[in-house]
């Protein structure tokens, strides 16, 4: 349902030799029974002097028809690079640090990989998230051991980044020939073959949804205050689950299938108080390039909505209203911002967590975003069937603890028991060492009278 196709080689940058790397990438699936793509054309222009750093960057993506470039250039007077973003017409600038990914980064991973190292060594590299207020994130290659693949010697490596973990097959000259996450693999072909997609035909939601037992009516979902689950799967994922006033861990994985059971149950009438440190506080409350809390549009729409209400409670309930009628129901408009989603007025649960959590930090409530799962119908090659879809839901701390909302559902009061906690935060990608692996089962539930 996608590739990636790169080239690099040497060009004349403003009078001097530089080191360029262009990329191209694409993607075609369908979203709510439609073809959906997503290309993305990047350019990178590295020196040749010093670490090899990058002196330029240019990247426009085209999503469904909507399109957003990004120019990074070297910022005058600041060791850092001014990066300029164009989303449809409406253009933000900042400046963030020099990414740490160089040429010299380059060389030193595959010296490490020609050296061979013993298994188990560790070496630490730097990718680039230019959507976030700190760009460079850490990714800690661990080598296996060393494979043979056709007529080629390869390093198998586990790559991890913000907790999730990749299995690599990578040359001594750095080419990557496989990465698997779960059971979705990216792997090296010819370039004429690997742009042969298939059209869309690839219903990513269904494919990575996880089988569940002892739920039969996904309309009782909602009713469910109570629950009790037994995860398997979990062997050798490193995966641990979240513990808060609402999902417990009841035993934990013994097993050779690493099962867990976990109790689940809707936001408790009298929560026990969590203390908001105050760096938590600020860094719930901040705006950031994604959630814009201080933008004036954004921040007028979220103050409309609450009016006069006065307590947290009530101003939370509100936006979780506002937010659930704004926007369409769709899976086919995908969104990277909070001022986006606005803007478009529709979207999946992604978007309306997004809306919400920049909402409500604009009316001065730390709120943020969380990754779980939650049951749905999905549209099998055999049928409609019952699964663990993956979904995005908020919580929003009241003064006293948190509360979990979900405002694509239209819970403001709390998610019911069938919301699974995986991760808080935009940057904690561990739960994506489920995918593929995990089963689960419903064992106990206790329904709304």
């Amino acid at each position: 349902f996608g590739y990636e196709i790169e080239d690099e080689g040497p060009v004349l940058w403003n009078g001097k030799l530089a080191w360029r790397v262009v990329e191209e990438t694409a993607r075609e699936e369908l979203a709510d029974g439609k073809p959906v793509r997503e290309t993305i054309q990047t350019t990178s222009i590295h020196s040749l002097e010093g670490d090899g750093p990058l002196i330029y960057f240019h990247q426009v993506s085209e999503d469904n028809g909507k399109r957003t470039e990004r120019i990074a250039i070297p910022s005058e007077g600041s060791p850092g690079l001014r990066l300029t973003v164009n989303r449809d017409g409406r253009l933000e600038s900042r400046e963030v640090e020099r990414p740490k990914a160089s040429l010299a980064q380059t060389v030193r991973m595959n010296a490490w990989l020609a050296s061979s190292p013993e298994p188990g060594t560790r070496m630490t590299s730097w990718e680039t998230d230019w959507d976030d207020e700190n760009p460079n994130h850490p990714t800690v290659y661990t080598f296996i051991g060393k494979e043979e693949v056709g007529t080629i010697r390869a390093n198998r490596v586990r790559c991890e980044m913000d907790g999730a973990r990749m299995d690599c097959l990578v040359t001594d000259q750095g080419q990557t020939l496989s990465v698997r996450v779960g059971p979705l693999v990216l792997k090296q072909e010819p370039e004429v073959q690997a742009r042969q997609l298939q059209a869309g035909q690839v219903d990513l939601a269904e494919a990575l949804s996880i089988p569940l037992e002892g739920l039969r009516d996904p309309l009782q979902a909602t009713k469910i205050i109570r629950a009790v689950w037994q995860l398997r799967g979990l062997d050798g994922t490193g995966f641990i689950f979240p513990e808060d006033q609402r999902q417990k861990v009841i035993t934990l994985a013994t097993d050779a299938k690493g099962t867990v059971r976990l109790a689940t149950e809707m936001n408790p009438e009298k929560p026990r108080p969590e203390k908001l440190e105050e760096e938590l506080k600020r860094q719930m409350l901040a705006a950031t390039p994604t959630l814009q809390a201080e933008d004036p549009r954004l921040k007028a729409w979220a103050l409309k909505q609450v009016g006069v209400a006065q307590s947290v409670q009530d101003r939370a309930a509100l936006l979780v209203g506002a937010v659930n009628r704004h926007l369409a129901k769709t899976m086919a408009a995908n969104a990277e911002d909070a001022l986006s989603v606005l803007d478009q007025a529709k979207g999946d649960c992604t978007e309306h967590t997004l809306l919400f959590v920049a909402a409500a930090r604009a009316c001065c409530i730390p709120a943020r975003e969380v990754t779980g799962l939650v049951p749905g119908e999905m549209e099998g090659k055999t049928g409609p069937r019952l699964a663990m879809v993956w979904h995005a839901w908020a919580e929003y701390h009241d003064g006293n603890s948190w509360r979990a909302v979900d405002p694509t559902w239209n819970q403001a009061s709390g998610v019911d028991a069938t919301h699974v906690k995986l991760a808080t935060g935009p940057t904690d990608w561990s739960w994506m060492n489920l995918l593929g692996v995990l089963r689960v089962n419903l064992e106990k539930a206790e329904f709304r009278r």
